[in-house]
């Protein structure tokens, strides 16, 4: 397959919290968060905040479909918790993080 058709991708989701203490039980319904961060790391996926996860490595949309397709074999709870599921193609990346850590003493002006 042409590099052209491969990128890193983002994947960010929303699960109904209220469908996953009703699978899981209160004390347990992290339990579908730990599942799916376990699977993205195996999968060669980075966990960035919250439920978003990114490709360390570019993959093609068959791919990326291949493998949200075997997770919820591994995990069928997702047809009915799931709220929202989104792949984002990621560009580059520009870390301002620096912004935050250093001690600027300067006002500055957008």
């Amino acid at each position: 397959m042409p590099v052209a058709n491969r990128r890193r991708r983002m994947i960010n989701f929303d699960l109904d919290t209220d469908e996953l203490r009703r699978i899981f039980g209160e004390p347990n319904r992290s339990t579908a968060y730990n599942t799916l961060k376990q699977y993205f790391i195996k999968n060669e996926f980075e966990h960035r905040q919250g439920s978003c996860y990114i490709s360390k490595n570019p993959l093609s949309a068959a791919e990326v479909y291949a493998l949200l397709f075997h997770l919820l074999q591994k995990a069928s709870w997702l047809r009915t918790s799931v709220n929202k599921l989104d792949v984002t193609n990621v560009g580059k990346d520009h870390d301002y993080l620096y912004i935050f850590k250093n001690d600027y003493n300067e006002d500055v002006e957008m």
